[in-house]
């Protein structure tokens, strides 16, 4: 137990007091003067102090033992607790390098691996877009009969599949054009068959009447064969006449017949024709103007495949120069690898210094447990270590993120 002196001065000055006080009274009932009482309490209070010092002198030196003691326990315990810490900080420094270095070359496999698949997709994507390519300029050279070798150039595609377009749509002008004309040509043909018509109902009307005089001719013969067989032999003369006449004029009736017969087939034939022509110029139209509409639709559809395809080229053109700048993006980003590396090695180093300093600190407690200077040495061995914590302050890696360093490594 361990005294404050300033307590022990108060107690002995209370002390001192307390006896003059009590001792006051029996002394002056004997008579006693003040200086005797004065003498005789400061007696009392040396004594008491003397034994007041003894005793707090003993007090101190056990407590200087005890102290010692413990001391003494706490440092045994102290080294004992310490190189428990010791051997512990070293197994995790140890775990910590080894996880480090798994983890350096999980990096490795991994970046690598990576910057090999994004390689592989840039490299797919832009054949892919070749091909798309390739494709869409080999049907604008079929259908436009381009003999063109530039595969790099999608207006001049565009511009063959429109003029293909043209000149089809030309074509077809030209066809529906001709059969317009043929149509009216046709009509022209029929209006003239028409006015034949008309012409060989005339000739039938001119043949009616040669026919009526041919009728009155045979009549007139007959009657003159009866007049010249009334006149007997004078007669006879002109009965010869009268009856080539009537020959004459049977034949004439004949020949009128021929013409009649062969003027009906002929109209017949006519108006067959022009039933023919009138049924071809309406076929010809219905067909010009279904097939027209159908070259129209056909036309359309083309261009609006065009168009599409087109589109999606441009489309697939912007994409694939996204997926490559994405993919340099990508693969610039995995230089974090050298960061990394960086910042792994810098960790080692600092667990290469906690291991140097913790064995140095050690050696000390095993070699000098015994002398005097053990606490100088661990003040000088403090001074060490302090330095090589400076050495290890400075961090290779100054930046937060990829984008603030400069490293170009690929």
């Amino acid at each position: 137990m361990r005294y404050n002196p300033y307590y022990v001065g108060v107690g002995i000055t209370a002390a001192m007091l307390l006896g003059l006080g009590v001792m006051e009274a029996p002394l002056q009932l004997r008579g006693i003067s003040d200086m005797g009482i004065a003498a005789a309490g400061c007696a009392a209070w040396f004594m008491l102090l003397a034994a007041t010092l003894k005793k707090a002198q003993q007090a101190g030196r056990h407590h200087v033992e005890e102290t010692e003691k413990a001391l003494t326990k706490l440092a045994a315990n102290f080294d004992g607790l310490f190189q428990s810490l010791h051997e512990e900080l070293l197994t995790q420094a140890a775990s910590s390098k080894d996880e480090l270095t798994q983890l350096q070359a999980l990096l490795n496999d991994a970046i690598q691996k990576l910057i090999g698949s994004f390689t592989g997709l840039e490299s797919a994507s832009r054949h892919q877009h070749q091909l798309v390519l390739q494709i869409a300029h080999q049907q604008a050279q079929d259908l436009g009969g381009s003999t063109t070798s530039d595969t790099a150039n999608s207006r001049e595609d565009t511009l063959t599949i429109e003029k293909f377009l043209a000149d089809t749509s030309g074509v077809l002008s030209m066809f529906v054009d001709r059969s317009v004309e043929n149509n009216n040509l046709g009509k022209e043909l029929v209006t003239k068959m028409d006015l034949i018509n008309h012409e060989v109902k005339d000739i039938q009307h001119l043949l009616t009447e040669v026919e009526g005089i041919a009728s009155q001719t045979n009549l007139l013969a007959l009657n003159a064969a009866i007049e010249a067989a009334r006149a007997g032999e004078a007669g006879r003369g002109f009965a010869v006449v009268a009856e080539e006449v009537r020959k004459l004029s049977m034949r004439s009736t004949d020949f009128s017949n021929q013409i009649r017969s062969h003027m009906l087939d002929m109209v017949a034939s006519m108006q067959g024709a022009e039933q023919v022509v009138q049924a071809l110029s309406t076929a010809d139209m219905q067909v010009v103007t279904s097939s027209r509409e159908s070259v129209e639709d056909m036309m359309g559809v083309v261009q609006k495949m065009n168009d599409v395809m087109m589109t999606a080229v441009a489309e697939l053109s912007d994409l694939t120069d996204r997926v490559e700048n994405d993919v340099k993006t990508a693969i610039t980003t995995l230089q974090f690898q050298d960061l990394a590396s960086q910042l792994i090695g810098h960790s080692e180093s600092r667990l290469n210094v906690i291991g140097e300093i913790l064995n140095g600190i050690t050696a000390i407690d095993e070699r000098f447990i015994e002398q005097n200077n053990r606490f100088e040495r661990w003040e000088h061995k403090l001074i060490e270590s302090r330095a090589l914590i400076e050495r290890t302050r400075h961090n290779p890696v100054k930046q937060v993120n990829i984008d603030a360093g400069g490293v170009e490594l690929f």
